[in-house]
């Protein structure tokens, strides 16, 4: 399965002071969470009309307004990777996972 499109709540352009882009975005797992992580550059692209040089992706997830979940960005394999909070395991593969909301603070150039 795959993540669905985000709703993008603001972004912050490049300037000489902020050489880099932020954009914060809100979206739903999916019902089969992939072994590794998602991949995000065909993602983006494809949600965000964006071909961004990803350099850090933060955030967590919830589930019933309880933060549960962390996210991982692994850059070297362009894989955005769920953690349970409790436990600091990944997520496993095929897991359903669309109860968890993402909140992510996605870093770029």
């Amino acid at each position: 399965m795959a993540l669905p499109a985000p709703t993008n709540k603001g972004s912050q352009g490049q300037t000489t002071m902020r050489p880099n882009f932020q954009t914060r975005l809100l979206l739903a797992g999916d019902a089969s969470y992939p072994a590794g992580g998602y991949a995000m550059a065909d993602y983006l692209k494809a949600n965000l009309s964006i071909t961004p040089t990803v350099l850090e992706i933060r955030g967590y997830g919830k589930t019933a307004g309880v933060i549960d979940h962390y996210v991982d960005y692994d850059i070297d394999n362009d894989k955005l990777k769920l953690y349970v909070l409790a436990t600091g395991a990944e997520v496993a593969g095929a897991t359903d996972v669309s109860s968890v909301a993402l909140d992510l603070v996605l870093t770029y150039s």
